[in-house]
């Protein structure tokens, strides 16, 4: 009699600790969507484009050529951005693509800002993401984002890491955005292998 007690007991607590748990992971799935749901699409490439390519516009060598929406890959909605670039060197390059047509100019509410790449090359290539703010138009950069060959990628930057890299930091990666109520452009680099040419799809910008 006294075993069997043990075992109703037991049996009991192992109910409640189960209803816990599972009551905990609710709670974690509730927080992960609201935090899902809390992100402000800025640019899905879905009407208008007012992106451009750097080109020869900057006089740093930049290899991009030209960009166009495109249905051929999205992430969200019905086009994506679409950026081109010519052969680079037996160094490699770069190709930048922006807009100075900001959306949501004013992005000191936020923590981060996510957006998606992708990379049909057969070759594997970075990326990142500047934001230039202010009346000095400073120049604010995330750290490089490696994208392997056919490879996908929702990556994200924050804010106020002391991981982005600008000439107040000597261009070192401590920088918060500063000026973040004053966007004045936004910038996505990628950095390319020596003697590739193409093209690379972005989508979904947003903000949390």
């Amino acid at each position: 009699m006294k075993n069997k007690s043990l075992i109703i007991c037991f049996s009991f607590v192992a109910t409640i600790m189960l209803l816990f748990s599972c009551k905990t992971t609710d709670t974690a799935v509730a927080n992960t969507a609201a935090s899902s749901s809390a992100q402000e699409l800025i640019e899905g490439f879905n009407e208008v484009n007012s992106w451009k390519a750097v080109a020869n516009s900057w006089g740093d060598g930049d290899c991009s050529t030209k960009v166009e929406l495109s249905t051929e890959w999205t992430s969200e909605g019905s086009n994506s951005l679409k950026g081109y670039f010519g052969k680079t060197g037996e160094a490699g390059g770069a190709a930048t693509f922006y807009t100075e047509a900001i959306n949501v100019p004013d992005v000191s509410p936020y923590e981060s800002l996510y957006f998606d790449v992708c990379n049909p090359l057969e070759v594997p290539l970075q990326v990142s993401f500047a934001i230039t703010t202010g009346g000095a138009w400073e120049w604010y950069e995330s750290n490089v984002f490696d994208i392997l060959p056919g490879e996908t990628k929702n990556l994200c930057v924050d804010f106020y890491a002391g991981t982005l890299k600008s000439a107040l930091s000597g261009w070192q990666f401590t920088s918060n955005l500063g000026d973040s109520d004053d966007v004045r452009r936004l910038a996505i680099k990628f950095q390319l292998p020596g003697n590739t040419e193409g093209f690379v799809y972005v989508d979904n910008i947003r903000l949390q």
